[in-house]
């Protein structure tokens, strides 16, 4: 199985090296999610369910055969958490996602991705009980993710995006749904 994912990565980047104009990309985006988060990375040891909005950027290379490289980076607000009465669950996350873009149209492109992010979990137990110290707690890991981006390109510059995300983060499931905007260069 290894030698086949090799075998196939050579063939990838190997067609997408041969053919380097391409464009160069930049984006930012806003999305709104949710996360499950094991009894074991919690503060009171139940499992626990939070909403969260989230802001991030990323930047990266299309090549003329379509396939896109880019890295990332994406911070969490947690959603859940009013006056800080309730525990807060925040992920800072960097990575790496390659994908292809479809042009199905000429103001439609599909681009499904596949990634590995570093994560950090951190916890911050809320007010609400908590006494006079406040519990912080901080999980570092990686995990594999899936995207599926749906783009408006305005012009051959400027586009909109909407994406879903499903991770299975080493504490939980998440899913997001993301809103941005993308920016490409010759």
């Amino acid at each position: 199985m290894k030698r086949i994912l090799a075998a196939l990565a050579l063939f990838v980047c190997g067609n997408a090296t041969a053919e380097l104009p391409g464009e160069l990309f930049a984006a930012t985006f806003i999305g709104k999610g949710n996360m499950d988060i094991g009894s074991e990375y919690t503060l009171d040891g139940y499992d626990e369910t939070s909403n969260y909005m989230a802001i991030g950027a990323q930047a990266g290379y299309r090549f003329a055969s379509n396939i896109a490289v880019s890295l990332y980076f994406f911070n969490t607000l947690s959603g859940g958490t009013f006056f800080q009465i309730t525990d807060d669950y925040r992920v800072i996350e960097e990575g790496i996602q390659i994908g292809y873009t479809f042009d199905l149209h000429k103001h439609l492109k599909i681009t499904p991705k596949i990634g590995r992010g570093y994560w950090t979990l951190k916890v911050k137990e809320g007010l609400l009980f908590s006494g006079e110290v406040i519990e912080e707690q901080e999980f570092k890991g990686n995990d594999s993710f899936w995207q599926l981006q749906v783009e408006v390109p305005f012009n051959r510059l400027f586009q909109m995006y909407l994406s879903y995300e499903q991770k299975n983060y080493e504490f939980g499931q998440a899913a997001r749904t993301d809103l941005g905007f993308k920016f490409e260069f010759l």
